[in-house]
């Protein structure tokens, strides 16, 4: 929690990506979890030689969650930066700086997120989990949130790695927000905001690839062994149309990221709150929420 909240102030009162903060909290990050027992690591949560009872196990997973969402808060802020620049400038590929470290921010971020849906996976099992716990509510909400930002980033870069698994975990956690929807209407209200997202980019997903395929398939290329999966043909370039929606998915994506509770747009005039969490948490103090 305090690097979380270290991570928080240090990216708030820059208004430019500082590469070399990102490179310090990262590195207090990979430190504390390096030094953690090993009963206390998640590989031996996650199975059956933990000497913790179900409860102290539960309660260690929660804290590794907290531990991947303040890793998640650390690497998507270039991402949402990079995204930025892309329609700002025309920037075509946000991966060809490879100084700018964007490719290993996707990865760690993409791995952390799913790490989040793979522990509330071991969690819900229990059949006892609160459907108003604030940490599976609103974790659900940003790590799906996180993973359809960076598909829709890899669409736009035609880069194919893990775009797939990246859209299915994201959808295992809106699952969970839909778990949670009959006894809490925050979840609800989150669940509105991303699910359509979810749907429409897993629908794009399928239909360039299936476009994709049909057109390789015509030029022959597939015809020796139908079954392939071409690389070539996963990241295949999409049509104009589609790579316009799906740049505006991503910046809905980012600007969501920013500001989950609509405070931002409600502050800004003439501008209308996020649907159905605009009051959400009103009077919260950041300093408390720091993965906000």
């Amino acid at each position: 929690m305090l690097i979380g909240a270290e991570i928080f102030t240090n990216l708030s009162i820059v208004s430019r990506t500082n590469y070399t903060a990102i490179k310090y909290l990262g590195d207090k990050l990979d430190a504390w979890h390096a030094a953690l027992p090993h009963s206390l690591q998640l590989s031996t949560l996650a199975s059956d030689d933990s000497s913790l009872n179900f409860h102290e196990k539960r309660a260690i997973l929660m804290v590794h969650v907290l531990y991947l969402g303040a890793i998640t808060l650390l690497y998507r802020e270039p991402l949402i930066l990079a995204e930025k620049s892309r329609r700002l400038f025309g920037t075509n590929d946000i991966r060809m700086d490879q100084g700018s470290g964007i490719p290993q921010y996707q990865l760690r971020c993409s791995m952390a997120a799913q790490q989040i849906a793979r522990i509330f996976g071991l969690v819900s099992f229990d059949g006892v989990m609160t459907f108003r716990g604030w940490l599976t509510i609103y974790w659900s909400y940003t790590a799906s949130t996180i993973l359809l930002f960076i598909a829709a980033q890899k669409m736009l870069d035609r880069v194919h790695d893990n775009i797939d698994q990246d859209i299915h975990f994201a959808g295992s956690l809106l699952a969970k927000l839909t778990e949670c929807r009959p006894q809490e209407p925050m979840a609800d209200s989150f669940w509105r905001l991303v699910q359509p997202l979810h749907e429409r980019l897993s629908t794009l997903r399928v239909n360039s690839l299936a476009e994709a395929r049909a057109e390789k398939s015509a030029n022959t290329f597939l015809d020796s062994d139908p079954d392939i999966e071409s690389d070539d043909v996963v990241g295949a370039s999409l049509s104009q149309a589609v790579s316009k929606e799906v740049a505006a998915m991503a910046d809905r994506l980012a600007s969501l990221l920013k500001d989950p509770f609509g405070r931002m747009q409600q502050a800004m005039e003439g501008s209308e709150p996020v649907d159905g969490v605009a009051n959400v948490g009103h009077g919260a103090s950041a300093s408390v929420f720091w993965w906000k």
